[in-house]
């Protein structure tokens, strides 16, 4: 198990300092232009001007940077600075009736395009909800997502885990997950503070993006540091040390963690009688940048970890047929991403990533090593056409290779194979006039080198009144459905695919944001295992209603979400002969959370509450398919962010907990693969291993002090 390793291997990070970008805009004839966003178009760093046309905000990007202004009725405008401190620029951009900023909602809350169907989240939003600073666990509050605590794995919309794909800077993460046992959940390899941008598109996502059923975690790594900084973590569980190295064009970063549960395994009763052997994990990090002075960039980023466990929990491991069950896991993820601009308005970009992961499942004396190899490469141009016209192209190549071996006596090879993709997808906005965005889109992917298969998508969005947006979304999204007991095994077919809609409302004012959105989906040629031979012949569907509310205006200092989810989803998959309910998604869901800043005391406490009711599960002692349903699910975790400096380094001190009211969470239920004497099949209930969880940690900026601590900084 991976407790916080994702929160605690990077939260330096968020310490860098940064040069603040400010300003004018104006129209050309003097008029200040009031909600005019401005931004870096290849980060999500920016901010709206105010009513006297002023704008200011911090970023970390340095040296050639392009800046860009968009204003409904005027046309986009932009302008390349040198940004080595503090800076001030001003714009004057004229009126048009056909601008590319009309259908752009302000940044940092949900962007245009894949907007209506997107939340963004910065990386203090993602450590501030929840206990344990998982990214993953962050976005399960977000409407369409249902919490799944025996998993820790990310369920969208009647979706399966592996329908939801998680890309970093354009390419997919085969292994976001970190490896685990049966009951034991799972987290993100990845920290929040290794990304600048994080964007959760829960459907109707941009043909750029694909090999994903449901949804995609579009992630971007961060932007060049602008300083040399060394920094250490202090925790319960481990700690953790970075060093960044900041030289006149180029920075190098390198950063390592470790955690053991040891000291949990030996205060938990529970937990000390069925851990054999405590997780413990190791992590090392590395990064690149590099800018040239027109604007060319190169970003490196690498990450490798081991993760070690086992397991003598009988009821969650009597499926595999012994009394211990333990896990060795090797992981690595590297990718090189190079983008040279175009002009001011596009720039192509090629990228490659390499990534391996090796998984030994220990049964008593038996072992089952799953190891995959994955290499990508990737290829992107976009460009503008006059004001009207705005396109992106490009090309994917992925080689998954898979290996399975069992070792008892002896080591014997059970499957190999390469599963290939390639893809290529075009897709364009169209500016009708000041109040209608078109976009279109076209992906092809082929699989297995066989026909490509077609995936149009379609965009339209309207401005019904200032504030208020209106949109309409369809397309077929498509994935390689193959199930986990075909690991390594050649499996040629087509693709399984699902074919979105969407409506959506979204009104953002005054620091509050409401979205509301019904969607419907249609699975077709999914994998079945109910007869003799793996076939396609899987259908399903999904339908739902959305609801997400954001308020940072009513409470001073105050920030509160509430998110609602109503779903219906049913299949016929897998093993099922007849459509029935999913296990994977509750009918209701619901989040709240309400974050609160103390800016004299320069302390932020966070609250965060989910609740939904039972999820289906299959009895086998009774007729049909996932008849039964859960106990309802209720969690209430908190954390305390206190900044401080000591002997003049900047200090966070981080406090979190877990299901803080001890709540009996019951994920689900696990029956024995035969049945006893009396011919009844006994029932097990899936509970979390820490159903309480506490975490203490203090993270040191050596060499930095923040004189003026303040909201911003919580």
């Amino acid at each position: 198990m991976k407790f916080l390793l994702t929160f605690i291997c990077c939260f330096p990070f968020l310490l860098n300092a940064q040069n603040t970008l400010s300003g004018t805009v104006y129209s050309n004839s003097g008029e200040a232009l009031t909600g005019a966003n401005v931004y870096l178009p290849t980060t999500y760093e920016g901010a709206t001007v105010d009513t006297i046309g002023n704008f200011s905000f911090k970023t970390s990007v340095t040296g050639s940077v392009l800046v860009m202004v968009q204003h409904i009725g005027y046309a986009t405008d932009s302008m390349r600075i040198e940004l080595n401190q503090d800076t001030s620029i001003a714009f004057r951009i004229r009126p048009t009736i056909n601008s590319l900023s009309e259908v752009v909602i302000t940044a940092g809350a949900m962007e245009a395009s894949d907007t209506r169907k997107t939340a963004v989240m910065s990386s203090v939003d993602v450590v501030t909800t929840g206990a344990t600073g998982d990214l993953v666990e962050a976005l399960s509050v977000l409407p369409s997502a249902t919490p799944a605590g025996e998993t820790g794995q990310l369920l969208v919309r009647g979706g399966a885990a592996t329908e939801t794909q998680a890309f970093i800077n354009g390419l997919r993460v085969p292994n976001f997950y970190s490896a685990t046992i049966p009951d034991v959940p799972s987290r993100s390899r990845f920290s929040p503070f290794d990304f600048s941008g994080i964007t959760f598109a829960s459907g109707g996502f941009s043909a750029e993006y694909g090999d994903a059923l449901s949804a995609a975690l579009i992630l971007q790594t961060q932007n060049m540091p602008d300083q040399d900084k060394f920094s250490l973590g202090l925790m319960t569980l481990g700690g953790s040390a970075g060093y960044t190295k900041k030289m006149k064009n180029q920075a190098v970063s390198f950063a390592g963690t470790f955690s053991d549960l040891g000291l949990y395994k030996f205060l938990n009763k529970e937990a000390k009688e069925i851990l054999v052997q405590a997780p413990s994990s190791q992590e090392l990090q590395g990064g690149y940048w590099w800018n040239s002075k027109k604007g060319a960039t190169l970003k490196i980023y690498a990450k490798g970890n081991r993760t070690t466990f086992a397991s003598q929990d009988t009821a969650s491991i009597a499926q595999y047929g012994g009394e211990r069950l333990g896990i060795n896991n090797n992981n690595f993820y590297g990718q090189a991403v190079y983008q040279q601009p175009i002009g001011t308005t596009g720039f192509w970009e090629l990228g490659y990533a390499q990534s391996y992961d090796q998984t030994d499942f220990e049964v008593d004396d038996f072992h089952k090593i799953l190891t995959g190899n994955n290499q990508q490469l990737r290829a992107k141009l976009t460009g503008q056409y006059q004001e009207f016209f705005k396109w992106k192209t490009g090309l994917t190549f992925e080689n998954q290779a898979e290996q399975l071996d069992i070792l008892n006596t002896e080591k014997i090879r059970i499957g190999k194979t390469d599963r290939k993709s390639l893809a290529g997808y075009f897709e364009l906005d169209y500016y009708i006039n000041k109040k209608w965005l078109l976009r279109a889109g076209l992906r092809a992917d082929s699989y297995e080198w066989q026909r490509p298969a077609l995936a149009p998508r379609l965009q339209i969005n309207h401005i019904i009144a200032p504030g208020h947006q209106l949109a309409f979304s369809a397309g077929r999204y498509q994935q390689r459905d193959i199930p986990q007991d075909a690991y390594a095994q050649s499996v040629k077919m087509a693709p399984a695919s699902a074919d979105h809609l969407l409506l959506t409302y979204f009104k953002s004012a005054n620091n509050r944001l409401l979205r509301v959105e019904g969607y419907y989906k249609k699975y077709h040629q999914l994998a079945t295992t109910n007869t003799e031979t793996l076939n396609n012949s899987g259908t399903g569907f999904a339908r739902g209603i959305d609801l997400f509310y954001r308020d940072r205006q009513s409470i001073k200092n105050g920030d509160l979400w509430v998110s609602l989810s109503l779903i219906d989803s049913k299949r016929q998959w897998r093993e099922t002969t007849e459509t029935a309910p999913v296990p994977f998604s509750a009918p209701r869901v619901v989040s709240v959370v309400y974050k609160h800043f103390f800016p004299k005391l320069s302390m932020g406490v966070g609250l965060t509450y989910r609740w939904h009711n039972g999820r289906p599960y299959q009895n086998p002692n009774e007729p049909g398919f996932y008849q039964k349903r859960s106990p309802h699910y209720h969690d209430l975790s908190a954390n305390i962010s206190y900044l401080t400096n000591i002997r003049d380094h900047f200090t966070v001190i981080f406090i979190s907990m877990t299901n803080v009211p001890n709540f009996d969470q019951v994920h689900t239920y696990r029956y024995d693969g035969t049945p006893n004497s009396e011919g009844v099949y006994q029932r097990n209930e899936v509970r979390s291993l820490f159903p309480r969880f506490p975490f203490v940690g203090m993270f040191i900026d050596f060499g930095k002090r923040n004189n003026e601590i303040g909201v911003q900084d919580l």
